[in-house]
């Protein structure tokens, strides 16, 4: 047995040696909310004014931007992830005439199977929850009120039913989307992207390449304004776990790998508490400067975190 863990020690070592390469990141925010905006289309409750507004949509596989603006929205509260969209357009007139054409010749609400589906004037949403990599799901909906969904790539086995409504105005259309999700709190990160339709496709928020199902390559979702991630992520949560690696750091360094890693961490520890002092979290450009610390960080520290749990196993049977 202890032979085994030894094995897994330096296997460790060797796994996080070469951390994962990340594209630059896209983030949003999702703001808490205590009341629950109504779900109209209109995009008109006071609550969408607490969290931020994102636009900076491109045109699919490329860095271009789109010339007929999205705005996107997202809020949560304990059970319900929230997301408001406004589609402009320069001719509104095409988008109204091609959502009451999906009206008159097909089903309208959630279609099961993924059948029926007209995929025109709407969106498609992808989430994946802890940002896995792995297991997500995608959601797609349209102004005609049709909407289906899957769950890495299996549509027979989604079972998380929306709810959502549109509305046509002057020179865009709107969406407010719920999605039922139990346990959600600040703090927690999602990958999540979000792609237009028209009559083609025509913009996306993270580029993920050729393959919209790509998991590994999703923008971020953070649950909690910039400030309230950042108490509830850091000053919380690694805080608290850093300080306890550290208590026993004494007994756990006479191992030199471990040793090495842990002055590594404490100097990136360090490092992004710099940052943070600088900085104003209030800032989107500010908070992403202290994410990419951040990030670095948290390579350097998962290593550690399970090193140190090896670590005390291997003690323990001595």
């Amino acid at each position: 047995m202890k032979h085994v863990i030894q094995i897994l020690f330096g296997t460790i070592l060797m796994v996080y040696f070469f951390p994962p390469v990340c594209g630059e990141e896209k983030i949003i925010c999702a703001g808490y909310t205590l009341s629950a905006p109504v779900i109209d289309g209109e995009m008109n409750d006071p609550v969408w004014g607490k969290t931020e507004t994102v636009d900076d949509f491109t045109v699919p596989g490329t860095d271009t931007p789109v010339k007929q603006k999205t705005e996107l929205k997202v809020m949560f509260d304990d059970n319900n992830i929230y997301v408001g969209l406004k589609f402009y357009s320069d001719n509104i007139q095409v988008a109204e005439k091609g959502i009451a054409l999906i009206k008159k010749n097909g089903p309208v609400g959630f279609l099961p199977g993924g059948k029926d589906y007209t995929n025109q004037y709407g969106a498609e949403l992808f989430f994946d929850p802890g940002s896995s990599g792995i297991n997500y799901f995608q959601i797609l909906f349209n102004g005609a009120g049709q909407c289906i969904g899957h769950k890495n790539a299996k549509w027979d086995n989604f079972d998380l039913y929306p709810k959502f409504a549109s509305q046509i105005k002057d020179n865009c259309w709107t969406a407010e989307f719920v999605l039922p999700y139990k346990g959600l709190k600040q703090g927690a990160v999602w990958g999540f992207n979000v792609c237009r339709n028209d009559d083609t496709y025509y913009g996306i928020w993270k580029n993920v390449g050729a393959d919209y199902n790509s998991p590994k390559k999703f923008g971020l979702l953070l649950f909690g304004d910039y400030r309230q991630w950042w108490h509830a992520e850091w000053e919380i949560k690694i805080n608290d776990e850093f300080n306890r690696i550290k208590a026993d750091s004494t007994e756990f360094s006479k191992n030199p790998e471990y040793l090495a890693l842990f002055l590594k961490v404490q100097d990136k520890y360090d490092s992004v508490n710099g940052v943070a002092a600088q900085i104003k979290l209030d800032n989107k450009a500010d908070f992403i400067r202290l994410y990419n610390e951040y990030k670095q960080f948290n390579n350097e520290f998962r290593r550690l975190k399970d090193l140190y749990e090896l670590y005390g196993l291997m003690l323990k049977i001595k």
